[in-house]
């Protein structure tokens, strides 16, 4: 009889698979469960696993262990494959009497040849003790993705071999690299972004539930007038998105057909497409490799009679190079309009994004600052503010009273009480991003054929993204290492794939002035993003590092 072992003791009143539990059973608490044995089960969510067990023949089971899993996690485990590295179990021989634990050794005559493996992906002894996705234990053998996979499936009754009280790695490649049918977990992923509302935001959405106040009111003037602090600026004009705020500035502005705005090729499509909303040309000036952002001297190449608009993007959370993009609006009498969706709180020489002229910010729902849809533009100009409150309501200061065709671009106060308490957190929330930021760059800064993202001198990043870029000569594409990742559970985005202009709608579009942009072409070939968000936890970083490591490692070894 298949014996299904779901604790440390082996004690399990119930037959059925670990996969069909629909609760945990009380029975199965565990006394040596680790940072879990002390919580209150009535707190775990339905399916919450501790730890899943793999047939290993008719008379034994095998236990794999999930140590470091809090409780008050969903989905803890999602069915996916594995990294190809050493991963470190702890594994108990279970038999009717006792428990055993063994090394899972591999045997000196199992090769990748008789596993049926290619053969430059040789199964090898790697004697060192390590920890990996938060499973710990000890185990003497470098594995194969197949191996790992096959000693962490759950769900089916797997035959797997054992010689000598021992495990038979080198058949278990064999076995489990020609069978789909096994259902295999990973540690909880870590995905490129996490939304994390507290629970004095749910308390301040309550409450203008309860006001019956839901539409533009209070909370959206408060919400106004604590980003503006954050700003520096006299102005804060909220609007329903960041794309809104820029098509409102330059209508505020007066940019209409015929104007030209000079803008960044390498951003998100939003700020192409409010360029082109209004009716004005845009054009575009290379970006720096440094920075990622618009390059002053080629601005200042790009620049017309026509230019009336200058539109630097505060890319991934730093400011672009603000000191000779002001200047050059001030001598030509153009005006500066700060994309600064992805920049909330980044400083330039002690100076926020978004102080300079205007400053455009989004609260899209993976911003820094989330409304799940949400804008706000920030301004010392009370004209530009007092034009842009007039067009966002309709075109009305007072109630029926028109003075322009305007819109609805308002926000309402449900959303502005999202962001509210996300304002009075953010210093935390920006410690903890540049702390991770700052231990990425540790860890992977000596990855031959990566680089890592820089924080300009002066500037304050506020890390949105953390984008490395993959050199030309790398010894693995991007897509291998988005590919191995995705393995490991870790989420990457690629921001962005090509320049913006470079789509059909938009190639021959008669208000679209391309222009050679080979650093921003190069830069969306290899650029790649990976996980810097507030909520990481202890272990993500080694783990992101590790998979990033093994990534140049394995898949370079595979390419040669």
């Amino acid at each position: 009889m298949i014996r299904y072992v779901c604790c440390h003791d082996g004690t399990c009143p119930d037959d059925r698979p670990p996969s069909e539990h629909e609760t945990r059973h009380d029975d199965c608490a565990g006394a040596d469960s680790g940072a879990v044995a002390n919580e209150d089960r009535s707190e775990r969510p339905i399916g919450w696993p501790l730890e899943r067990a793999v047939r290993l023949d008719s008379a034994r089971d095998l236990v794999v262990r999930e140590h470091n899993v809090r409780p008050d996690e969903d989905a803890i485990f999602e069915p996916g494959p594995l990294v190809h590295r050493g991963v470190v179990l702890d594994l108990d021989v279970v038999t009717d009497d006792h428990v055993d634990t063994h090394e899972a050794v591999v045997p000196e005559d199992a090769t990748s040849a008789d596993a049926g493996l290619r053969s430059d992906l040789d199964v090898r002894p790697d004697l060192r003790s390590v920890t990996d996705d938060g499973i710990r234990g000890h185990v003497g053998c470098w594995m194969d993705e197949h191996v790992a996979a096959a000693l962490r499936c759950i769900g089916h009754a797997v035959t797997l071999p054992v010689r000598d009280d021992r495990l038979d790695v080198g058949t278990l490649v064999a076995h489990v690299a020609t069978s789909r049918r096994v259902a295999h977990v990973t540690s909880p992923s870590i995905p490129i972004t996490h939304v994390a509302l507290n629970e004095k935001v749910e308390a301040l959405v309550r409450e203008v539930i309860r006001s019956g106040m839901i539409a533009q009111g209070p909370m959206v003037s408060r919400l106004e007038s604590e980003f503006a602090e954050l700003v520096g600026v006299r102005h804060a004009i909220a609007v329903n998105n960041g794309t809104t705020a820029l098509v409102g500035a330059l209508q505020a502005l007066g940019v209409g057909d015929g104007d030209e705005v000079i803008t960044s090729p390498f951003t998100f499509v939003a700020t192409l497409n409010a360029i082109l909303e209004v009716g004005a040309v845009a054009r575009f000036a290379d970006v720096s490799s440094g920075d990622f952002c618009i390059d002053p001297a080629r601005v200042s190449d790009s620049m017309s009679s026509r230019t009336v608009a200058i539109m630097p993007v505060h890319l991934y959370g730093q400011c672009a190079d603000m000191a000779p993009i002001a200047l050059l609006g001030e001598q030509a009498g153009v005006r500066v309009v700060e994309d600064a969706a992805q920049a909330h709180g980044a400083t330039y020489h002690g100076r926020a994004a978004g102080s300079f002229d205007i400053g455009c910010f989004s609260f899209y729902a993976t911003k820094n600052i989330t409304t799940g849809e949400g804008g706000i533009v920030t301004t010392d100009d009370a004209a530009v503010a007092d034009r842009l409150r007039v067009l966002r309501n309709q075109g009305m200061r007072e109630r029926y009273e028109y003075e322009v065709a305007g819109h609805n671009y308002r926000m309402t106060d449900l959303q502005a009480a999202l962001a509210i308490p996300q304002l009075e957190q953010y210093p935390e929330t920006l410690r903890r991003r540049r702390v991770n930021a700052a231990a990425l760059s540790d860890r992977l800064s000596g990855i031959e054929g990566l680089r890592v993202p820089a924080e300009m001198p002066g500037r304050m990043h506020v890390w949105h993204q953390y984008t490395v870029l993959l050199d030309e000569d790398a010894p693995v594409t991007r897509n291998d290492v988005i590919a191995h990742l995705d393995r490991a559970g870790i989420g990457t985005g690629i921001y962005y794939p090509r320049v913006v202009f470079d789509y059909d709608c938009y190639r021959q579009h008669p208000r679209v002035i391309t222009a050679p942009v080979p650093v921003a072409e190069r830069i969306s070939r290899s650029c790649l993003s990976l996980p810097v968000h507030a909520s990481l936890r202890d272990g993500d970083i080694d783990r992101i590092g590790d998979a990033v490591e093994s990534a140049f490692q394995v898949t370079a070894r595979v390419h040669r």
